[in-house]
């Protein structure tokens, strides 16, 4: 069931910075995540590209903005970590957040596929970032999570989009939590991030991520 209005989102809103306890590194054991969180999520700069992309699609909502904006902190960073081009999925329809990918660096390669594609897509694919949309009911999100964990390089994550949206997305985001296959999460509010290096403690974190 999906609940709605500005007063319910607000209150989720607060509750997770009354509780995001992680959001300048504290008790996170993972030097890469520590990195991840404190210079990479909670980075306040303006790349160039924000403007750019920004400009060109227009007025974008505030929630288009901070999960573009963050995604190209975690595209940029991994790029440069793992000196390579990545390998990104976006799962649902071709949209903003595609160009927020793209761009940290031209060489990645970002391919859009609906769920129903996707399993054919990805069969034999290794994935550096995996991004599902809103929208999926709690069925489809594990059953697309249950076949993408697996198929994540080391240092990947799957995002999972809209985790406060309804009632059955934060129910599926407590299960992939709970996964065997999670080592590590990161509850950005707007976003979820799932990892499996298995170099990483079994930790659930939760931060507070810039605009």
């Amino acid at each position: 069931m999906r609940k709605t209005g500005r007063l319910y989102h607000f209150w989720l809103h607060f509750k997770h910075v009354l509780t995001a306890w992680n959001t300048t590194g504290e008790a996170i054991h993972s030097p890469y995540l520590f990195h991840l969180v404190r210079f990479v999520l909670r980075d306040e700069n303006s790349f160039y590209a924000f403007g750019e992309i920004e400009r060109t699609h227009g007025r974008l909502t505030k929630d288009e903005r901070t999960k573009g904006r963050m995604m190209f902190r975690i595209v940029n960073f991994m790029t440069q970590h793992l000196k390579r081009p990545l390998d990104i999925l976006e799962v649902g329809e071709k949209s903003v957040l595609t160009e927020y990918l793209q761009r940290p660096d031209s060489r990645n390669r970002v391919t859009v596929t609906r769920e129903d594609s996707l399993y054919i897509y990805a069969r034999e694919q290794q994935i550096d970032v995996a991004y599902i949309h809103d929208g999926f009911s709690q069925e489809q999100l594990l059953k697309m999570a249950d076949f993408l964990l697996p198929r994540l390089m080391e240092k990947g994550v799957l995002v999972i989009d809209g985790l406060y949206e309804s009632d059955e997305a934060q129910q599926a985001w407590r299960v992939l939590k709970a996964d065997k296959r999670v080592t590590s999460s990161i509850d950005c509010f707007y976003a979820g991030l799932l990892f499996v290096d298995k170099h990483y403690l079994k930790r659930h974190y939760r931060v507070r991520i810039t605009n």
